[in-house]
C-alpha cells in the first residue's frame, strides 16, 4: 500500500502544481496514506460485518456517497445546514479534504477575487468561506489515526466473533 500511495501521490502532487517544498509534500503524502488506510480498513470491516459481498458492496456504496456529499468538497462546511454539521465532523473523508486543503493552501497570502466579495487572501477565503481553521489541523490528523485504529479493531472483532458460514 505504501508503494502504491507513494507512486500515486508523487504523480498527482506534481500534476496539481502545489508548492514544491518537502514539508508540503510530506503532508500530502501523509494524508494520502491515511486516506488509503481508512478506506481499505473500512472495506475490510464492512466485509467482515456483513453475511455476503452483495450486502457489503451496497452498504459501502451508500456510506461512501454519504461521506462524499458531506466531505466539505461538494458542500463547504459553512454551507452545510447547522443540524447536519455533525455529519461533517464524523466523516473521515471530510478530515482528509480538510487536511489536504489546509496543509497545501493554509499559508498562502496571494490575493484572490471571489465574486460578490472584496479581494482576500487564500488563507482568509479558507477560514471565512470554507471554515478551514488552523486550530483544527492537529485534531484532524489525530482523528485519522483514531478512525484507522477503530476500523482495524472492528475488522478483527467482527472477523473473530461473527461467523456467517452455515454448517
Amino acid at each position: 500500500m505504501l508503494v502504491q500511495v507513494f507512486m500515486f501521490a508523487t504523480i498527482v502532487y506534481l500534476m496539481i502544481g502545489f508548492q514544491m517544498t518537502a514539508s508540503k509534500y510530506f503532508w500530502f503524502l501523509l494524508y494520502m496514506v491515511l486516506s488509503y488506510m481508512y478506506n481499505t480498513l473500512f472495506g475490510m470491516m464492512t466485509v467482515a460485518l456483513t453475511p455476503n459481498i452483495e450486502i457489503a458492496s451496497g452498504l459501502s456504496f451508500l456510506i461512501f456517497i454519504f461521506w462524499n456529499v458531506f466531505s466539505g468538497f461538494i458542500i463547504g462546511r459553512e454551507l452545510i445546514p447547522v443540524w447536519w454539521r455533525w455529519v461533517y465532523w464524523a466523516n473521515p473523508s471530510a478530515w482528509t479534504v480538510y487536511g489536504l486543503m489546509f496543509s497545501q493552501l493554509g499559508d498562502r497570502t496571494e490575493l484572490i477575487l471571489v465574486p460578490g466579495q472584496p479581494d482576500q487572501t487564500v488563507k482568509e477565503f479558507l477560514e471565512g468561506y470554507l471554515g478551514l481553521e488552523d486550530r483544527y489541523f492537529n485534531l484532524v490528523t489525530c482523528l485519522h489515526m483514531v478512525i484507522i485504529s477503530l476500523f482495524a479493531f472492528l475488522f478483527f472483532f467482527f472477523l473473530k466473533h461473527l461467523n456467517f458460514q452455515r454448517r
